[in-house]
């Protein structure tokens, strides 16, 4: 097995497992979802937040990854999670003390019955073999989808558990637009002493794009497009 730095887009493809199809599977594929997962990338480059170390994408919000990410998100499409969650273990070259994520909001939470950004580093977790822990906590407010672009790079409001002291974090989330709710996340977990901060997303909107991710919750393909 190579080094994990050296494994880019082609190993990670032969990498990720077979898993069941999904049957409203946002690609239009028959599966299984790790078809799905193959079709992602390549990776895009990215600008680390502040107080990341380093920040990995699978692949761009615009295409296959914004619409397997809204499937999550706005139709409980969980099927793709388990691979989604292998893909991105594989971009993690030092697995880390402790997986956790970027917590939604309460509202959204209550309203799908799970956090998509939980889900996804528990898989990721999984996937590394380290332990996933809740050590974020968000303070009541709009979701950053809702905020336009300038109150966006502001990021949510976040504290961290003492249970981040003295370990390096590895943070888990869906996307990243501006990198406010990542750097919002890594100054709470440096202030409860995290050490080291690394961060992996399944997609990242590239700049100029934040205003059309706002607007676009369009869940399948341009055959069969639905919100």
């Amino acid at each position: 097995m190579p080094p994990r730095e050296e494994m880019g887009p082609t190993y990670l493809r032969g990498l990720v497992q077979v898993s069941a199809s999904c049957h409203r599977c946002p690609l239009d594929l028959s599966g299984p979802c790790s078809t799905c997962v193959r079709t992602l990338g390549p990776e895009p480059l990215l600008k680390v937040p502040t107080g990341i170390d380093r920040v990995r994408a699978l692949t761009t919000y615009r295409g296959p990854g914004g619409r397997i990410v809204r499937s999550i998100k706005y139709a409980n499409g969980r099927t793709p999670v388990a691979d989604l969650g292998r893909a991105m273990a594989v971009l993690v070259p030092n697995p880390p003390d402790i997986v956790t994520w970027v917590p939604t909001t309460v509202e959204r939470r209550g309203r799908r019955g799970f956090d998509q950004a939980q889900e996804l580093a528990r898989s990721v977790a999984t996937a590394l073999g380290r332990p996933c822990r809740r050590l974020l906590a968000r303070a009541p407010g709009q979701a950053q989808t809702r905020l336009a672009v300038r109150p966006r790079r502001q990021g949510p409001h976040l504290r961290a558990r003492t249970a981040a002291s003295g370990s390096s974090v590895l943070l888990v989330d869906d996307v990243t637009t501006t990198g406010a709710s990542l750097n919002a996340a890594a100054v709470a977990l440096r202030a409860a002493g995290a050490t080291s901060i690394e961060a992996v997303v399944v997609a990242a909107t590239q700049p100029g794009n934040e205003r059309a991710r706002l607007s676009d919750r369009s869940i399948g393909s341009a055959r069969g497009r639905t919100r």
